[in-house]
């Protein structure tokens, strides 16, 4: 566990105490950690927009600070990582070990390890875009820290390439839609789908990976149906309790009519890191639905509960 504490910076590359000259450089790739039903957007790779923001630091070096802060590293959506300046161990006559962590989307502000910061998703995720922005990632070395590190004086040995697992950290929901009796698929086309007054906003700590508190209720917008042949949508949200009785579902179709699903007085849904929720809403006359939820992807937990 990192011991040490961060100063801010808004930099996009944040170095300390590192002298590169003759260093042994680090290269870095990532995958997604992915299971059975790891599809859509950011399933089993992240999108080329995702930035990382990445620290790294020399394990339980107490006297002089060697590390990296919230390091900028773009991606290229096949694995690949590319920070804005070469990243090196420090120069040593001794094999080093360095610890490495990683989280997306990159924030200017996350410049300190073990202090809780706040993350909130975008309202409006009907767009890859918002979605995106609102996919908050994990990532450690996929062999573990500390990652050992030999010291070469062979110019063709001083690169070591160090693969990242990423993991997702909050909540998806997603919805399948079946039209009523009284409409056909492309009734449903422009329908849009809201999840109600759930919190928005929670607490990460880079040092673990661990949420907080959750915060700032609000609508969100997971989607719009765009083709009578896909009445899918999916949204992010943090990892919270809804309560019985409360409204979690609004889907406003095209022609105006207005369809609502709360969770029943009987029942309280508890949403856990790194699940998907697949609900199936069938549509019914007066506002009527009928919802069925199966626990799927991103962790292989799975199993289908009526509501």
């Amino acid at each position: 566990m990192f011991s040490f504490v961060m100063l801010s910076s808004c930099s996009h590359d944040n170095e300390t105490g590192i002298s590169q000259l003759s260093a042994d450089e680090v290269r870095l790739s990532c995958e997604v950690a992915t299971s059975r039903a790891a599809t859509g957007v950011q399933g089993n790779a992240l999108d080329p927009s995702t930035i990382l923001g990445v620290f790294v630091s020399q394990p339980e070096n107490n006297t002089t600070f060697y590390g990296y802060v919230n390091k900028y590293y773009t991606n290229d959506g096949v694995g690949n990582l590319e920070p804005l300046s070469p990243t090196y161990f420090p120069l040593s006559n001794d094999d080093v070990d360095l610890e490495f962590i990683a989280y997306a989307p990159w924030h200017t502000t996350y410049s300190i390890l073990n202090q809780p910061h706040n993350f909130a998703v975008q309202t409006d995720q009907s767009t890859s875009e918002g979605y995106i922005k609102s996919d908050l990632m994990y990532g450690t070395p996929k062999n573990g820290n500390p990652v050992h590190h030999v010291i070469s004086h062979d110019p063709a040995n001083k690169t070591q390439n160090v693969v990242l697992s990423m993991r997702h950290l909050l909540s998806k929901i997603t919805l399948t839609l079946e039209p009523p009796s009284t409409l056909t698929a492309d009734g449903l086309v422009g329908a849009r789908v809201k999840l109600k007054q759930v919190g928005t906003q929670v607490k990460f700590t880079i040092a673990d990976g661990s949420l907080g508190e959750v915060t700032v209720p609000a609508d969100v917008l997971i989607g719009e149906i765009s083709s009578a042949t896909d009445l899918t949508v999916s949204g992010l949200i943090p990892p919270q309790t809804v309560v019985s009785g409360s409204a979690f579902f609004e889907v406003t179709l095209a022609n105006g009519d207005v369809y609502e699903y709360a969770i029943p007085s009987t029942t309280t849904l508890t949403l856990g890191g790194g699940r998907n929720y697949h609900f199936k809403m069938k549509l019914k006359s007066a506002n009527k639905t009928e919802v069925t939820m199966t626990i799927v992807d991103w962790v292989d937990v799975e199993g289908e509960y009526t509501l």
